[in-house]
């Protein structure tokens, strides 16, 4: 199950609408400390037991993701702009 923490963040950074990379600046910035503790480990656990799917992403961003690919293959662009550990999936 996803952390409260964890929707929090895909609510507010991860819809199709918001750029990665305004979100990759968020992230390596002073209130980006916050999230590099626990972001990078909870969204690979995420990743890697399948529970970033089209029904959690367009509950959590309210839109509608066409499938599993395209999911693994926006996480898999972002990925490299906001951590530094290669992508799990």
């Amino acid at each position: 199950m996803l952390s409260q923490r964890l929707q929090e963040f895909i609510a507010e950074y991860c819809s199709p609408e918001i750029e990665p990379e305004y979100v990759a600046e968020v992230l390596r910035g002073p209130s980006g400390a916050h999230y590099r503790d626990w972001l990078p480990r909870e969204l690979f656990t995420a990743v890697q037991s399948r529970e970033l799917n089209p029904e959690t992403m367009g509950d959590l961003t309210g839109v509608a993701f066409d499938g599993q690919q395209r999911i693994d293959d926006w996480l898999r662009t972002v990925w490299p702009m906001w951590f530094t550990e290669p992508y799990p999936g």
